[in-house]
Parts: structure tokens; C-alpha cells; sequence
């Protein structure tokens, strides 16, 4: 890359990384790390020894990476665990239990699922009670046993671990200066469109908690989570309002030059 290019794509980066401070700082640090904008351009910089370099920065992203999925695999058995504690279930009701419920947020696989519960199994923290027939399957049923509980309970005071996944809108928003403005903004309004979508399941969701038969505190945390999604989407569509304002500005712009 010649000093010419490179200027150029700093020159680029710098205009969209200003584009994304107008975005809420706790929508910014859900969306883009740091961490990613200093591995771009610690490889850009890179004059000497580029190969050790980029090796060492990999290395990095790797132990990362590695980090994180332990870290999602640990929070995975107590994700099971939560949902034995909020009754007897099989795998297959586990798995319909998080698709209905934490699916906005958090996820299982039956991948993760059968593994963890034989785990769980072995440790003492679940125990199973018979099996059920379903769908036509005969399904192992489960339940949390009281180490389980406690176990359950000690993870739910502990710190959380930070996370900050990838998003692929943003990556694609951070190159977009090589498009006409009217495309990025046709992007902007489809995401735009896509966050109006799920605010408004969100809010049906809502409703559904409000009259679902569970204990009030059960029905209060469930809000108290679905909430931070209707907020997270209210937020984001205001960022949706205010791209499409500067993306105007741009337009206008280079319709003077």
C-alpha cells in the first residue's frame, strides 16, 4: 500500500468513525469496539517486522475469541439451569422454552443443550425424573436439583462478562464511502425498518408477560429484560433518524461541488 493509499483510507475511517459518535455511547460500545478499530490500525501502521505483527495481533484475536466461547459455554449451562428452575422440562422443552422467551437476546442449540445437561447431570446440579412422551418421542425429563439451585443462584450475582458482538450493518455503514449516498441511505432505512419490526414485537411481548399466569416476580424480571430491548431499539432508531440527516447533509454536499 502506497502513502497515498493509505492516507486516503484513514481519510475514510475518520469520516464514518464521526458518523458513529453521534450514536448513544452504550449503543456504540454494543456495536464496535475499540478493540477492532486499534487492531485495524496497529497492522496499518505496521512499518517494520510487518508479518510478527499481524502474527502477534491474531494471536490476540484469537485468545479472544477463545476466551469468549468459554465464556458463552459456561453462561449456556446456566441458562439450562434457569429454565429447570422455572419448572421440570426435557431438552426439547428447554429448547422451546428459550425459542419463546430469551431467544431476543440469548440462544441455545440443541448442540449446547444435550451436552450441558449430561454434565449438569454429572455434577449433582440436575438430576433426571423419568421421561414423557411428545410429538410422538419418548423425551427424558429433568429437574434442578438443590446444588443446582445454589450453584444457579451464585451466577446470578456475579459480575458479567463483557460482550461485544459483531454487527454486520456497522461494517458495512464504516466502507460505505465507496457507494453513492443514496444507496448508504437506502441501508440506513432498512435497518431503520427492520429495528420499527422488533420494537413492535417487543411491545407485544409485552402484553403477553402482563397476562401470562406467573408470580409477580417472575413477570417483573421478564419485563425488566424485554424492556432493555425496547429501549436498545428505541435508541437505535433514533440513530437511524440522525444518520439519515447527516447522509442528506453529505448528498447536498456534493451536489455544490
Amino acid at each position: 500500500m502506497t502513502v497515498e493509499d493509505f492516507a486516503e483510507n484513514a481519510l475514510i475511517s475518520v469520516t464514518w468513525l464521526k458518523l458513529l459518535e453521534t450514536i448513544p455511547d452504550f449503543i456504540a460500545h454494543l456495536n464496535i469496539s475499540n478493540r477492532y478499530i486499534d487492531t485495524i490500525y496497529q497492522v496499518k501502521y505496521s512499518r517494520q517486522s510487518e508479518l510478527p505483527t499481524v502474527r502477534r495481533i491474531t494471536m490476540e484475536n484469537s485468545a479472544l475469541a477463545i476466551g469468549a466461547s468459554k465464556s458463552r459455554e459456561k453462561a449456556s449451562r446456566y441458562a439450562i439451569l434457569g429454565m429447570l428452575s422455572l419448572g421440570n422440562k426435557s431438552g426439547y422443552d428447554i429448547k422451546k422454552a428459550i425459542a419463546t422467551s430469551t431467544a431476543n437476546f440469548w440462544k441455545e442449540s440443541d448442540g449446547n443443550i444435550y451436552p450441558a445437561l449430561k454434565k449438569l447431570v454429572e455434577e449433582g446440579a440436575v438430576r433426571p425424573i423419568g421421561s414423557k412422551q411428545t410429538s410422538g418421542r419418548q423425551r427424558h425429563m429433568y429437574e434442578i436439583t438443590d446444588a443446582g439451585q445454589l450453584t444457579l443462584k451464585e451466577w446470578l450475582v456475579q459480575p458479567s462478562a463483557p460482550r461485544s458482538p459483531d454487527n454486520e450493518f456497522l461494517l458495512k455503514l464504516f466502507f460505505s464511502s465507496i457507494l453513492e449516498p443514496s444507496e448508504a441511505l437506502h441501508q440506513i432505512r432498512a435497518h431503520s425498518a427492520q429495528q420499527s419490526s422488533q420494537l413492535e414485537l417487543y411491545r407485544q411481548l409485552a402484553k403477553s408477560i402482563e397476562q401470562y399466569p406467573a408470580p409477580q416476580a417472575r413477570r417483573v424480571y421478564w419485563s425488566c429484560a424485554l424492556n432493555y430491548g425496547i429501549v436498545v431499539s428505541g435508541a437505535i432508531l433514533q440513530w437511524c433518524t440522525e444518520t439519515e440527516r447527516q447522509i442528506h447533509l453529505l448528498i447536498v454536499a456534493r451536489k455544490q461541488d
